[in-house]
C-alpha cells in the first residue's frame, strides 16, 4: 500500500474515532477473542509485577526511536471508584525475527456505522486526554483466575479473534465472559489473552500482561503481547473503528515493552493450521496497514491503557447489554 493512501486510510479512521470519543466520551476499539463461555461477577487476578502507586497526570509518551536501548517507564494507570492508581513497568528491551508474513487474501471490508443511542452510557466515563480506557474484568462480568500464572517478557504481538461472529455490539461483554469460562474449562488459569477489543472500539482487560497467555495451537506464546478482536472475520467485515482501537492498544504496547511495530503478527503466522485472525483482519496484517497506524499512534504519542473499574464502567457495561 502507497504511503499516500495509508495516509488516507489514517484520516478517516482518526475522523472516526475523534468523532465517537466527541459524542460518547469513550475511546475506541473493537476487537477479537477467542470462544469462550459465560461467568459470574468476579474480581480481576492480581498483577505478578511489582506496583508503585502515585497520582496519573495523563500525559502522553514521546515518540518512540526502536533503535535506543532503552525507554522511560510506562504509567499503566487503573481507576477504581474515586480513587486513581498507577503502576510503573520497567520496559524490556528485545530482538526477536517473527515469521515472513505473506498475504493470499483480498484487502477487508471496513465499515463505520455509529453507536446507536442506546449505548449512552459512554457518557458516564471521565476520559482523561491522553488516556485508552479498558473495562476491568470485574466490570465485564469475569470469574477470578484459577490456578498461577507463568511469567514471560514482551517481545512480539499476536492478533487473534475469536472466530464467533458477533451480530450486535451488545453481545460482545457475554462474549468475553464465554470465552473465559472456556478457557477455564480446558485447565487454564484465565482467559487466554490480554486483551480483548469489540466492535464499539471498546478495550476488555485479560489475564495480567506478565503472564503467558494459552493457545490450543502448535506455537509457543511465551513473549506474545496477545489482543483478540471480537468476532469471525473470515465471515465479516472488520469495522474501521475496531481496527483503530487496535492500533492504539498495540502501540501503546509497542512503546511501553520497548518492542518494535514489525514484530506484529497474526496467530496463523505462527500456527499455519489456522486461519486466525480471520481474512479481514489478517489483510490489515499482511499489507502493512495495521502496523502504519501503529507507528501513527507513536508518533501522535501514544494513549496509556487505564483499565477503569467504576460503578460507571459496571453501568456502561449493563447498559451496553441491553441494546443486544
Amino acid at each position: 500500500m502507497s504511503s499516500s493512501r495509508r495516509q488516507f486510510l489514517g484520516g478517516i479512521v482518526g475522523g472516526v474515532v475523534a468523532g465517537v470519543a466527541g459524542l460518547f466520551g469513550w475511546s475506541r476499539l473493537r476487537g477479537t477473542s477467542d470462544p469462550g463461555s459465560g461467568a459470574t461477577l468476579g474480581a480481576p487476578p492480581t498483577s505478578l509485577l511489582p506496583v508503585s502507586t502515585s497520582v496519573a497526570d495523563g500525559t502522553t509518551t514521546a515518540p518512540v526511536d526502536f533503535t535506543t536501548s532503552s525507554l522511560p517507564p510506562t504509567t499503566v494507570a487503573t481507576l477504581s471508584g474515586d480513587t486513581s492508581t498507577t503502576s510503573t513497568v520497567a520496559p524490556t528491551t528485545t530482538s526477536t525475527t517473527p515469521p515472513t508474513t505473506t498475504s493470499t487474501t483480498a484487502a477487508p471490508t471496513t465499515t463505520t456505522s455509529p453507536p446507536t443511542a442506546a449505548t449512552a452510557g459512554i457518557a458516564a466515563f471521565t476520559t482523561v486526554a491522553g488516556e485508552l480506557p479498558a473495562l476491568c474484568k470485574a466490570a465485564w462480568g469475569a470469574n477470578p483466575n484459577l490456578g498461577t500464572f507463568t511469567p514471560h517478557t514482551i517481545e512480539r504481538f499476536t492478533v487473534h479473534h475469536t472466530a464467533a461472529f458477533l451480530k450486535s455490539p451488545g453481545r460482545a461483554p457475554a462474549r468475553a465472559r464465554q470465552h473465559q469460562k472456556f478457557h477455564l474449562s480446558k485447565g487454564w488459569p484465565d482467559l487466554a489473552y490480554h486483551f480483548l477489543v469489540d466492535s464499539l472500539g471498546n478495550v476488555y482487560e485479560g489475564r495480567p500482561i506478565d503472564a503467558v497467555g494459552d493457545t490450543a495451537t502448535s506455537y509457543d506464546p511465551t513473549g506474545h503481547f496477545l489482543i483478540a478482536a471480537e468476532g469471525s472475520f473470515s465471515e465479516q467485515g472488520l469495522p474501521a473503528i475496531q481496527l483503530a482501537g487496535m492500533a492504539e492498544l498495540l502501540a501503546w504496547a509497542a512503546v511501553t515493552y520497548n518492542v518494535d511495530p514489525s514484530q506484529m503478527r497474526g496467530h496463523k503466522d505462527w500456527a499455519p493450521e489456522t486461519s486466525c485472525p480471520g481474512n479481514a483482519v489478517y489483510a490489515v496484517i499482511a499489507d502493512g496497514t495495521l502496523e502504519s497506524m501503529m507507528r501513527d499512534a507513536i508518533a501522535r504519542g501514544v494513549k496509556q491503557v487505564r483499565v477503569v473499574c467504576t460503578d460507571a464502567a459496571k453501568q456502561y457495561v449493563k447498559d451496553l447489554e441491553a441494546t443486544a
